[in-house]
């Protein structure tokens, strides 16, 4: 029955979120140090091996992770254009950061999307400084080997796994995922850092002859603490979306996701507000965040938002730039080329306003409001049987349509 039970909860961590596989591994080395006998071990594992069967057939037959999965440059960095040798030196890099985080949870951010952690090179100092506490890690390993039978050193090896093991399929180093890297990928591999950190300031006190209770107590204030003070103040920015995406900006300024998420947060303010200076005040702010993030990663929608932000600013040279250079992006959007006419109309441009709503209306001849603006604009500049015609048009479309019907009476 406790099998069941631990199957039935294994089954839901993974239907919760996938990373949960990686405690699989884990296990296994758990049956290995309880029964230390393969054949043992393979019978102790069937259930949770079972388990993650039954999973990984729910998984590939709702998502498209078998498929030849394009992850865009947006999401992670490591996707960009760059030899593969700079590729590689980023992922190590990355790695390094994992692991000074565990050591330094400062700062922490909720998002590392581009351009947050640039390619680097192989002469990057943290990617020096990783490789060589791997390869110290393999060697202090490699002299242990011979005391495999010794329980502490098969406890290091547990603890080790429950570090490692975790963070190998979120890595980016055996497939690409929808992420360069994130904070909660360390949930798992934190427990074993813990496990470790315990094990080896044990030692090192065991070493000074410090084996008093109170020398490990002292040892551990010391070090919990400040690490609680640091998640206490943490949890501060977290208590809105404004609140964390105002604070973690300071240290996100190459990131394009996070000025556009902030730029939402004051674009939804000044949308809830009537007219007056806060209103301007954060639409403003949106649109200098916008463009920020547009400086960092051009994204066809940011200048479509932008494009509209601008709109309600009254800023049409903004407006016409920003639309101008979605619909050279996505030129089949015919809302976006009508706005772009509303902005050259409101500068007295009246061709280029023309040109802008014909193409619209190209588009999308059945959308009543494409419709009447270009018949508005036929009107002022003297095509009034171009207006004529395109209104009745518009009205077999829409026969009850107030602006059409006006407009075919003042014509007539």
């Amino acid at each position: 029955m406790s099998m069941l039970g631990a199957a039935i909860l294994f089954l839901v961590a993974l239907l919760s979120k996938e990373t949960a596989l990686a405690l699989l591994p884990v296990y296994m080395l758990m049956a290995y140090k309880k029964s230390e006998r393969i054949p043992e071990t393979i019978k102790l594992s069937i259930t949770p091996i079972a388990v993650s069967a039954i999973f990984l057939a729910i998984y590939f037959s709702v998502t498209e992770v078998l498929l030849d999965q394009q992850y865009h440059v947006f999401d992670n960095a490591l996707t960009q254009p760059g030899s593969a040798s700079d590729v590689l030196a980023t992922k190590i890099w990355i790695m390094g950061e994992y692991l000074r985080l565990l050591f330094i949870p400062h700062p922490l951010v909720y998002d590392y999307s581009f351009n947050t952690i640039p390619l680097v090179s192989f002469s990057n100092s943290q990617v020096l400084l990783t490789l060589g506490a791997l390869i110290a890690l393999i060697g202090w390993r490699i002299r242990q080997f011979k005391n495999r039978g010794v329980k502490s050193e098969q406890h290091h090896t547990f603890i080790l796994a429950l570090l490692i093991l975790p963070i190998i399929p979120v890595s980016n180093f055996l497939f690409p995922i929808g992420a360069t890297m994130a904070e909660r990928f360390l949930f798992i591999p934190s427990l074993g850092f813990v496990l470790l950190a315990v094990s080896g300031i044990s030692m090192i006190l065991n070493k000074l002859a410090l084996t008093k209770k109170i020398h490990a107590q002292v040892v551990m204030v010391l070090i919990i603490v400040p690490m609680a003070l640091v998640t206490f103040s943490r949890n501060g920015d977290w208590k809105s979306d404004e609140t964390l995406f105002t604070h973690d900006l300071q240290h996100l300024n190459q990131s394009a996701k996070a000025h556009h998420n902030l730029a939402n947060i004051y674009k939804a303010k000044a949308e809830t507000l009537g007219p007056g200076a806060k209103r301007v005040t954060y639409y403003e702010s949106a649109a200098r965040l916008m463009e920020q993030a547009l400086s960092i990663y051009e994204v066809q929608e940011f200048h479509h938002e932008l494009g509209l932000i601008y709109g309600e600013l009254g800023k049409w040279e903004g407006v016409k730039k920003s639309l101008g250079r979605y619909v050279e992006m996505n030129p089949t959007d015919a809302t976006a080329w009508m706005q772009i006419g509303i902005a050259h109309g409101i500068s007295q441009e009246m061709d280029e306003a023309v040109l802008a709503f014909e193409r619209a209306y190209e588009i999308d001849p059945s959308d009543a409001e494409i419709t009447l603006n270009l018949a508005k604009t036929y009107a002022m500049t003297n095509q009034s049987i171009e207006a004529k015609t395109l209104t009745r048009q518009g009205l077999k479309i829409h026969p009850k349509n107030k602006g059409l019907l006006e407009l075919d009476a003042q014509l007539n």
